[in-house]
């Protein structure tokens, strides 16, 4: 599903279209476009680009970030866990173990945060790394620290995912939708022609340039993920 800040009617301003009769089209590549987004680096940025929990829609005014957190698990292995796209933690546990935050108790997990500066000047904090304390630190419930056969599941109660989709993200997706679009009216793939009755194969389904810089700039660190 795609955001709102991502229309078929922009991506139409962008191509030279004002007739609806390929709208459909249109729309599926802009899906498929913002589909791939969000897909790993280098061939998107794996980033959450929809907010999670949903926006709470109003009968008037904009959406507002008031629904409830959800909860996402992800594989304990260590004391360092890796996360994507954190806006907020409001819990996490450890084999249905509550694990405080430093913040309330010294011995509790510490946060690792990435500071992203949006298209209007603000700034968003994104939890990219949780720190957790030796579980005999704060658990009488440690006995799967010590027993490295039994599987760590981990929980983390909290709000993901960007707001909104950034300037910079939103031109490379009409980019990567436009594209498709118009490689489907050239009716070729890798063939370019380049002159009469002559043709140069060139690797044109790598990342358009301006797409590229975009995925690359908000790009995670390598290894940040593991989250479901």
């Amino acid at each position: 599903m795609l955001p709102s800040s991502l229309t078929v009617e922009a991506l139409k301003l962008r191509i030279d279209k004002q007739l609806s009769k390929d709208d459909g089209l249109l729309l599926e590549y802009l899906e498929g476009a913002f589909q791939q987004a969000q897909a790993s680096a280098p061939l998107g940025c794996g980033r959450l680009l929809v907010p999670s929990p949903a926006l709470v829609e109003r009968d008037e005014g904009e959406p507002t970030d008031t629904a409830d957190p959800v909860t996402r698990t992800f594989a304990v292995r260590g004391q360092r866990v890796m996360i994507p796209d954190a806006r907020e933690i409001t819990k996490v546990e450890v084999n249905n173990v509550e694990v405080p935050h430093e913040g309330v108790d010294e011995r509790g997990y510490h946060q690792a945060i990435r500071t992203e500066l949006m298209d209007d000047g603000t700034q968003v904090d994104f939890v990219v790394r949780l720190d957790l304390p030796r579980p005999e630190t704060w658990s009488s419930e440690n006995d799967w620290s010590r027993d490295n056969s039994r599987r760590k599941t981990g929980k983390i109660t909290g709000r993901f995912g960007f707001l909104t989709i950034p300037k910079r993200l939103a031109e490379a997706i009409y980019i990567l939708a436009a594209r498709a679009y118009y490689e489907r009216e050239a009716q070729f793939a890798d063939q370019v022609a380049v002159g009469e009755g002559a043709t140069a194969s060139t690797y044109y389904r790598q990342l358009p340039p301006r797409t590229r810089l975009a995925f690359e700039s908000f790009a995670l660190p390598s290894g940040v993920g593991g989250l479901s």
